[in-house]
């Protein structure tokens, strides 16, 4: 996993992690280029084929226009990683208000 201060392709520099799990972690990171915050999805695979695979969904999702899905703008490979890069939306951690609400949320 990534720590605080990394950069990335001489460009994403990482401010903090947001979440992690089993295959990765996401972390808000700055595009120092275009000087924007972004959300940067990291993913440890080793196995060639889950590469790829990970390359055309990144294709697939920079194609996906929907006001509920994050723009993808980007994705590199860098060391173990792969990463892709997503438009960073501030808000609420979605586990921890579940947690408070200790239960669903209503359907309507």
């Amino acid at each position: 996993m990534l720590t605080p201060d990394t950069i990335l392709q001489g460009r994403y520099h990482v401010i903090r992690q947001l979440g992690q799990g089993g295959m990765g972690a996401v972390y808000e990171a700055v595009d120092q280029r275009l000087d924007t915050t972004v959300a940067l999805k990291e993913t440890l695979f080793t196995d060639e084929r889950l590469r790829r695979q990970f390359e055309r969904e990144a294709r697939l999702l920079a194609r996906l226009h929907h006001p509920a899905l994050p723009r993808v703008s980007d994705h590199f490979s860098e060391g173990d990683g792969q990463f892709l890069v997503m438009q960073y939306i501030p808000g609420d951690d979605l586990s921890e208000m579940m947690a408070k609400r200790q239960g669903p949320f209503p359907a309507s």
